[in-house]
């Protein structure tokens, strides 16, 4: 897998747990780092990207496509948590700023309204 110095990922990429092998999907708008808890599977099959940069990300996987949302958290956010909501929506909270300074912050991300 291809990334930066600061393990970045510039592509959204599947990973097989029985031949221990990444292969690479299609590119991202924003490299992203430490999204392991963040990448939430949408009831459509999509995946939301809610952490490792500063925007959220949709990535369909079907189309080969991945767009920016408009929604910024306003920092990069390494190492933080998101959770689908009964209602739809994503909660994220914490995580840490580019520069390992933690945050207490939490953001709920309205799906349907970002979508229009």
């Amino acid at each position: 897998s291809k990334q930066d110095w600061r393990g970045r990922y510039n592509h959204a990429e599947i990973y097989d747990t029985k031949s221990d092998i990444s292969t690479q999907l299609i590119p991202l708008n924003q490299q992203r780092f430490k999204i392991r808890d963040t990448a939430i599977l949408l009831d459509n099959g999509q995946v939301l990207l809610t952490a490792g940069a500063k925007q959220a990300e949709l990535v369909d996987i079907k189309n080969g496509t991945a767009r920016m949302l408009p929604f910024n958290f306003g920092q990069d956010l390494a190492f933080a948590r998101a959770l689908k909501l009964l209602d739809g929506s994503v909660l994220v909270t914490g995580g840490y700023d580019s520069k390992m300074k933690i945050t207490n912050s939490s953001w709920k991300l309205d799906l349907a309204a970002l979508a229009r």
